[in-house]
């Protein structure tokens, strides 16, 4: 069952296309030959900065075939054990037979909810061509653990909600120096920024619906 349900996701994520990525000033680097996590506070980007790595890649000219990304948070991956991991390589190359040998990048999120993944992918990493992106809460990913399990195969990158210049961008308002009237909507923007807090959904959302969004955050 799982098996079926990791050949349907792989090949759904390739013909998916992604959404649009406005820039942020984190880019997550590749080829460093380190396991690269991403840590940080629930709706906070991590997400789509995997989207925009996997962009990059294929503007770099990486065949698709050869990203694989998965969320542990959808539920037709659920429950998927430690001792079933193995199975995502073996899908990968049963739907995409022409990409086995080939170098490939798998991008995993929330991968804190499958219990004893540190030692899958360490042994992935030793054992296939691999490179490998996860996220998960910072409790997760900021510990010990994690280096002492990846015995320094891994680079933690903190996640945070939008700059006030990210969200500048994210708004489209360029910043004109001596204006008196970009510097009031600035101040006006500033306090819109400290009330949304910076996330990236929440600056994007229309100004009526904010509010609610705020409000769902607060019950997560």
């Amino acid at each position: 069952m799982i098996s079926d349900n990791l050949k349907y996701v792989i090949r759904q994520f390739i013909e998916r296309v992604l959404p649009a990525c406005k820039p942020r000033e984190l880019v997550i680097p590749t080829g460093t030959g380190k396991v690269v996590g991403l840590a940080g506070v629930r709706r906070s980007g991590k997400t789509f900065l995997f989207f925009d790595a996997i962009q990059r890649l294929a503007l770099q000219g990486v065949d698709r075939r050869r990203i694989v990304y998965l969320n542990f948070e959808d539920d037709r991956l659920h429950p998927i054990h430690a001792e079933e991991l193995d199975l995502i390589l073996r899908s990968w190359h049963e739907v995409f037979p022409e990409m086995a040998g080939q170098h490939k990048y798998l991008f995993l999120d929330e991968v804190q909810n499958v219990s004893g993944w540190e030692r899958w992918i360490r042994r992935l990493c030793d054992t296939e061509d691999v490179e490998v992106f996860i996220t998960g809460s910072s409790s997760q990913l900021l510990t010990r653990d994690l280096a002492t399990a990846l015995r320094g195969r891994s680079i933690t990158l903190e996640v945070f909600p939008l700059s006030f210049r990210e969200y500048l961008t994210f708004r489209g308002i360029e910043v004109v120096p001596h204006s008196a009237d970009n510097e009031s909507r600035l101040r006006h923007e500033l306090e819109s920024y400290l009330v949304c807090g910076g996330f990236r959904e929440i600056v994007l959302a229309d100004e009526a619906l904010r509010p609610w969004i705020l409000e769902e955050y607060s019950s997560l």
